[in-house]
């Protein structure tokens, strides 16, 4: 059983998915596994998501019709067999110690949520300056989480390891 599920709703996003799966495979973290939801996808997306599914077994390619994104998320929460799970969309790029930081994080505060900011980068993988150069841990009880989250009114905000 792997530690963490990642699962990657797919959807015509031919042009971005080697680098979102390329990010995975650059992972310091190992013990993970990618499920690639391909939700009806109308261009060569899911062929290059078949090719890493053959080439590495922590890959997965699950097709289904057309439901969008948080029905394909669902399809890969029924699947998952991580004991915490995140979610990239296919056009994201996720840092190497993405999946390391956040498992850490979650076992050394013993937490149910782990959460992350985002960094924009550019197109030549330079960081375009919109996001603070900056590092906060924190536990928060489950109303301030649930505050953060439904209101969105600072940060972390982004991504979860749950």
């Amino acid at each position: 059983m792997p530690a963490v599920s990642v699962i990657i709703p797919l959807y015509n996003t031919e042009a971005f998915i080697k680098d979102c799966l390329d990010s995975l495979v650059a992972q310091t973290f190992t013990d993970f596994e990618v499920i690639i939801v391909d939700d009806g996808s109308t261009d060569g997306g899911a062929r290059i998501a078949a090719s890493y599914a053959s080439a590495d077994t922590r890959f997965k390619l699950i097709g289904q019709p057309n439901k969008g994104p948080s029905e394909a998320r669902n399809t890969g929460l029924k699947i998952m067999r991580g004991e915490y799970v995140t979610f990239i969309d296919s056009d994201d790029c996720v840092a190497p110690n993405f999946l390391e930081t956040l498992f850490f994080i979650a076992q050394l505060h013993k937490a149910d949520v782990a959460c992350c900011s985002i960094k924009n980068i550019d197109e030549a993988y330079k960081c375009d300056g919109t996001t603070p150069n900056t590092s906060i841990s924190a536990s928060l009880t489950p109303e301030e989480a649930a505050r953060i989250s439904l209101y969105q009114d600072s940060l972390p905000d982004y991504s979860r390891l749950e």
